[in-house]
């Protein structure tokens, strides 16, 4: 009695999963034309390369697979292997849509992402580009991409963080995502209305900055034992909790140079609205107070500006604090050369002090932007995220209750950040995909900053 149940035979099975894969080859390269065509400036060049070496390397690895020469010798074994492919298939598939997501969503969200990939690129290529004439060896890969998500905050996605939903156990094709070929940054949804927020672009920016500017993440662990000495003698905190705290006092540090006070006031924006927890340490960041009187310390020591920079209260609970001496240590360490460098960040960024002073370039910008003055372009690499701090700075000039002046203001930004920037640049940027060996945990999860 024959079994009731058809079973397609396994050369019928493996055909199948041979035209799914040639069929998914000839979707992603058309797609990647698409975004290629769309992208006249070359702007994104390098991550374009990269996912073509990642998806169309491993479509046309599955469809090798597939030949006569591949196949098990045991009969019997064959129907599973063509189940197997398919689920290499299916693994490619979700990576694909996991970045096309994410690049797709310029067409719905275009104006808000133009703006943060300038600011993207603003801070992070400048650092790179003084790295190589200082002669470091940087970890040479694509800029960030920027995307909207459903969270307060923005976070980085560094390369280590390859997620869940795209990993894979298959030694040949693991290879492939033993990092994620474009690091990725997120940004909360509301800064498509409220663009000014941009400013934490500095913050998580820092964190691929640090991730890039030394090879295997040398960076990190120097930085972290670097601020681990300064406190081990000056801390009532054990100089572990430090270590803990050090990637998020580097983005910091970071931000502080790339977008000035802003940085300060934006971060404690946020720090200080939780008033019963203010001296209450977290796993990666110190407590609220203690986070913006550090930043506050970064401030003096990258521009020797010793105003404050928080209204009352704020200002004067910082000041109190009995560990100002301490802070300012640690400050002096954080900005002074960087562990295996040689350099300050103050020589890499690309920004001066100077620039966020009274009268300097962000004042300038915030006067622009709250103006009536014709927007142009603006061609410096520096431009987007000195327009981001004033952006910010601008803001915080308007009454609470203006409305009007926020959605003009807000125009005005958008409109002014897609037009910054040199064409081309970053497709001559650092752009290979580097491997990195020892991933970190210590960004396992995608907690907001």
């Amino acid at each position: 009695m024959s079994h009731p149940v058809f079973v397609a035979s396994a050369q019928a099975r493996l055909h199948e999963v041979q035209r799914e894969i040639s069929a998914f080859d000839t979707r992603v390269q058309a797609w990647l034309r698409d975004w290629a065509d769309s992208d006249q400036r070359g702007l994104f060049h390098s991550q374009r390369t990269a996912l073509q070496t990642l998806l169309v390397d491993a479509l046309q690895e599955l469809a090798r697979r597939c030949g006569p020469d591949q196949r098990p010798a045991d009969h019997a074994a064959l129907h599973g292997y063509a189940v197997q492919l398919e689920s290499l298939r299916l693994w490619l598939r979700r990576l694909y849509r996991y970045y096309r997501d994410k690049v797709d969503q310029r067409a719905e969200a275009g104006a808000c992402l133009a703006a943060a990939d300038e600011v993207v690129w603003s801070c992070f290529a400048p650092s790179l580009f003084e790295a190589e004439v200082y002669g470091l060896p940087i970890a040479r890969r694509p800029p960030p991409l920027a995307y909207l998500h459903d969270h307060l905050s923005p976070a980085a996605i560094l390369p280590n963080m390859v997620p869940g939903a795209v990993r894979t156990y298959d030694p040949k094709l693991a290879e492939y995502i033993a990092t994620l070929p474009i690091p990725l940054l997120c940004l909360p949804e509301s800064n498509r209305r409220a663009p000014w927020w941009l400013v934490f672009i500095g913050h998580e920016v820092g964190h691929h900055l640090q991730y890039a500017l030394a090879p295997d993440a040398g960076l990190i662990a120097g930085f972290r034992d670097a601020i681990k000495d300064v406190v081990r003698d000056k801390s009532a905190v054990e100089p572990y909790r430090w270590g803990e705290w050090s990637l998020e006092l580097f983005a910091d540090m970071v931000s502080v140079h790339l977008m000035g006070p802003e940085a300060v006031s934006a971060v404690a924006h946020f720090e200080l609205a939780h008033g019963g927890m203010l001296l209450h340490h977290k796993d990666r960041y110190p407590a609220p107070l203690w986070r913006v009187a550090l930043l506050c310390a970064f401030w003096r020591a990258f521009s020797g500006d010793d105003r404050a920079l928080l209204p009352a209260p704020w200002g004067e609970a910082v000041a109190a604090l009995p560990e100002r001496e301490l802070f300012d240590a640690v400050a002096e360490a954080a900005c002074g050369t960087l562990p295996g460098l040689g350099v300050s960040f103050a020589d890499l960024c690309g920004r001066g002090a100077q620039d966020f002073l009274p009268g300097g370039q962000v004042d300038q910008r915030t006067a622009f932007l709250l103006g009536d003055g014709v927007i142009a372009t603006y061609s410096s690499l520096n431009d987007a995220a000195l327009f981001a701090a004033a952006g910010y700075r601008a803001q915080s000039s308007l009454a609470g209750d203006d409305v009007a002046g926020r959605k003009r203001l807000a125009t005005r930004l958008l409109a002014v950040l897609q037009k910054c920037g040199p064409d081309g640049t970053r497709a001559g940027g650092p752009a290979p995909v580097a491997d990195i060996q020892d991933p970190l945990a210590y960004f396992a999860d995608l907690e907001p900053t």
